[in-house]
């Protein structure tokens, strides 16, 4: 099998080089020439992709030797594993990856040969020397090293036959691959799927390889346009940036939005080629095909994807397999498919479990007899994936066996389901990760801090929250809903391919439990910087680092960032907005910030609540409509009718300014607090409403008549804050919901500190109510209630602040009385 032929061609494109088949061999002739290698020895490659790694890798091939690659980007004790494992003859290295390369040997205690890529005379090499040698289809041609997901790396070993399946399967039995092709080299080549599909496969059948300068936006476009690139292979994540940059534009003008929409319904790829086609442009006008793998693509990208234009090839595999196991063929989409079986292969399930069978499949594990024995067993492959092949051979995959999460109560969990439908459902969330957590799942969330700003979300950590997680929670079943969320300032540890490295997940988790993720860095050296280091150490009673996300690493709330917006303000004598903290979110940014503006901290300013919330603020309490009463006797009426419903205690409301503080069990639990207001309480009692919930302008006319005081908790909430002061300062009474949130399970949540910070400043009376039953009748999973449920209503006596407490104590002295009055409904 000849996998090179000689050409006047052009084989290879990188910035202003152009090199053709003729060359190309001349040079790959000439190279082998330059060292000794005998057949069936190994010879790595640890190199960026350059013209050089593709002519070295090609060289092995030349000597009939086996090719080791390794990540350019690995850490000097990952290339001595792989070094001590392979035992390589030779190591080809680039000048980048010199140093780590050296430190490798002496860890790996090797002697191996080093070449360096770089420093060697490629025009030196001959015209018209020797042709390209034919290869032995039994032969191990590559050994390529699994990316270490789940465990330590194994050396997959390659057959030439295991490649030429791939090559048969999408150049004859199916037309993807055509010599005019130009293949963009975009992933890194030590992963098998760009290694095949961008450089083996284009150059078997004469088409030529593109190979990007960088994967900065300006290069690749340079290099679409200027190459005219018919295919490029990407995985998922590359995919779904591109497709969140495409979108943000189209989403920008409503005759973008209605072009789209109008092209999805066609679902045309000619005419969305022809509609699209100064979109196709800017990528270079002649792409063909976008193949994808590394992981699931989510439906609704290919779709838009394909809205725009662009022909996404789903596809599934594995590094066993040399790469594909099925793959989608043009024109031939099935929405949640991977494609259709290689033709190659024949597909069976075990237990649930794909296994694989034909020419595609590895010899086995380099060395690791007992492990290829776990995973080949009578020529079948047990490739660990959940799934099935329907009667038109589309394989459909459902998890990995190792990877599903299961429940204490016996359920069964694919935390990829349940990672992908989260990030489909807003652009809040950059990455995400699904673990088991004790009985409930947790999602350890990055969240997309560009999409949050444009939107002007300032709460990152409470949006995600009621806006995604919430709203997830409520519409799946209950052993899949999150119960806790960790929010984390950078990226998931993957591997180069994209796919999350899940064993490492756990070592993650606790490192951000115990605060130790972030490497120590220098400090600035400036009064600022010591300043806001201070306080926010004094405030969280934590270790302050320069790059500290004041939310995500510092854990500062809502009422934290006021706390901490206030000490700005006095120490430095400027007005410092939520944006402006957003737009600093950490105390080596926002120092820097106050340094440029020339403005020096004050000596020994201290925070005080109580100096926040006796600043006078401008409000106009909404008037009582005349209705409020009839409303409010209409609400209990219809309430009474729906649930049992009964309240007690209501001479505990005392005169004069209160606040009330109920648990939250359901949406009508503010309904079951006024139905048993009467009166100058009715009257005298206001709530507040965040205002995202009151965008319309029938909620913001029934606020303003019905005691809501809106508030715009993420463009001032020190403001909202000031204005619930005032409204105590003037005798009235709040409904403040100490939860914040509606509960998840019916079990009290974490009350915040707002309401006690309130009750101790101003000297004011919490009256607790205990809501009981409301989360049988109405949980956060039901849109319509169950009705004639039995709900308890129950105003405790008052907790009144002393000298001694502080606001955990109050909070304590409050749930402490609510908690024995509930699950008695």
């Amino acid at each position: 099998m000849f996998f090179l032929h000689r050409s006047t061609r052009p084989a290879l494109y990188y910035k202003e080089r152009e090199l053709t088949y003729n060359q190309f061999i001349d040079q790959i002739a000439w190279l082998a020439e330059q060292y000794e290698a005998e057949s069936g020895a190994r010879v790595a490659i640890l190199a960026e992709n350059t013209p050089e790694w593709i002519i070295a890798f090609y060289s092995i091939w030349f000597k009939r030797a086996i090719l080791v690659p390794i990540d350019a980007q690995a850490t000097p004790e990952e290339i001595a594993y792989v070094l001590k494992d392979a035992t390589p003859s030779l190591l080809f290295c680039s000048a980048k990856t010199r140093a780590n390369a050296e430190t490798a040997l002496q860890l790996a205690d090797s002697s191996v040969p080093l070449k360096v890529l770089d420093e060697l005379d490629f025009s030196q090499a001959p015209s018209g020397g020797p042709d390209f040698p034919d290869s032995e289809l039994q032969k191990t041609a590559v050994i390529i090293y699994t990316s270490g997901t789940t465990g330590s790396p194994k050396g997959v070993m390659l057959s030439y036959e295991n490649l030429y399946a791939n090559l048969k399967a999408v150049s004859e039995e199916v037309r993807i691959y055509i010599p005019d092709d130009r293949l963009l080299v975009l992933l890194p080549l030590h992963h098998v799927l760009p290694l095949m599909g961008t450089v083996i496969m284009p150059l078997f059948l004469g088409a030529a390889c593109v190979i990007a300068p960088s994967m900065s936006a300006p290069d690749l476009l340079e290099a679409l346009n200027r190459r005219h690139v018919t295919m490029m292979i990407g995985v998922p994540r590359l995919y779904t940036l591109l497709h969140d940059s495409m979108m943000s534009k189209v989403r920008q003008h409503w005759y973008t939005r209605a072009i789209f929409r109008f092209a999805s319904a066609c679902n045309s790829l000619a005419f969305s080629r022809f509609i699209f086609r100064s979109v196709q442009r800017k990528f270079g006008g002649a792409f063909r095909f976008m193949p994808s793998g590394g992981a699931a693509l989510a439906p609704e990208i290919i779709h838009d994807f394909r809205t725009l234009g662009f022909e996404i090839l789903n596809g599934y595999g594995m590094t066993e397999c040399a790469p594909m196991i099925s793959f989608t063929r043009p024109g031939n989409p099935r929405a949640g498919s991977a494609g259709q079986r290689l033709p190659a292969n024949e597909i069976r399930i075990v237990d649930g479990e794909l296994t694989v069978r034909g020419k595609n499949v590895m010899q086995g594990y380099y060395n690791r007899p007992e492990e290829t024995a776990e995973v080949l067993k009578d020529g079948w492959l047990y490739t660990g994936d959940q799934g099935y092949v329907d009667k038109d051979d589309f394989v459909f995959l459902t998890g990995r066996k190792k990877e599903i999460i299961v429940m204490p109560n016996g359920k069964n969990i694919n935390p990829e389901e349940v990672e992908l439908k989260l990030l489909q459902m807003s652009a809040y969330i950059a990455e995400l990760a699904v673990v088991p957590s004790g009985d409930v799942l947790q999602a350890v969330i990055l969240p997309n801090a560009k999409a949050l700003q444009a939107d002007g979300v300032l709460n990152i950590e409470q949006t995600i929250r009621d806006q995604v997680i919430s709203v997830y929670n409520q519409q799946v079943s209950s052993y899949k809903r999150i119960g806790k969320c960790l929010f984390i300032n950078e990226s998931l540890p993957r591997t180069r391919m994209g796919k999350v490295k899940r064993h490492e997940l756990p070592a993650l988790i606790a490192q951000c439990a115990s605060g130790t993720v972030k490497e120590s860095r220098p400090e600035p050296d400036t009064e600022e910087y010591r300043a806001i280091r201070k306080f926010l150490a004094d405030f969280t009673g934590q270790p302050v680092r320069p790059d500290d996300h004041f939310e995500l690493d510092l854990n500062l709330d809502s009422l934290g960032k006021v706390a901490f917006q206030t000490f700005l303000e006095g120490t430095f004598g400027q007005e410092v907005s939520e944006r402006m903290l957003a737009e600093h979110p950490t105390p080596e940014k926002l120092a820097g910030y106050l340094h440029g503006q020339n403005l020096s901290p004050l000596a020994g300013k201290v925070f005080e609540w109580g100096e926040l919330l006796k600043k006078k603020v401008r409000l106009s309490l909404p008037k009582t409509w005349f209705a409020m009463s009839w409303l409010n006797l209409a609400s209990r009426t219809l309430l009474h009718c729906a649930f049992r419903l009964s309240g007690n205690g209501l001479e505990n409301i005392p005169d004069g300014p209160c606040i009330f503080a109920p648990n939250h069990q359901s949406y009508l639990d503010g309904l079951f607090v006024t139905a048993y207001l009467k009166g100058k309480n009715l009257r005298d009692t206001f709530f507040y409403a965040k205002a995202e919930h009151v965008r319309h302008w029938w909620t913001r006319f029934l606020a303003n008549r019905n005691n809501v005081i809106v508030m715009d908790v993420n463009n001032d909430l020190k403001l909202s804050i000031q204005k619930l002061a005032s409204v105590l300062r003037q005798g009235k009474k709040i409904v403040v919901f100490p939860e914040g949130t509606r509960t998840l399970d019916g079990a009290l949540g974490e009350f915040k500190q707002m309401f006690a910070i309130l009750c101790r400043e101003l000297s004011v009376p919490v009256v607790p109510v205990a809501i009981d039953g409301a989360f049988n009748a109405l949980p956060r999973t039901r849109i319509f209630p169950r009705f004639f449920q039995k709900v308890n209503v129950t105003f405790l006596p008052p907790v009144c602040a002393s000298s001694e407490d502080d606001y955990n104590s109050i909070i304590q002295k409050v749930v402490s009385a609510i908690q024995p009055c509930l699950g008695k409904a």
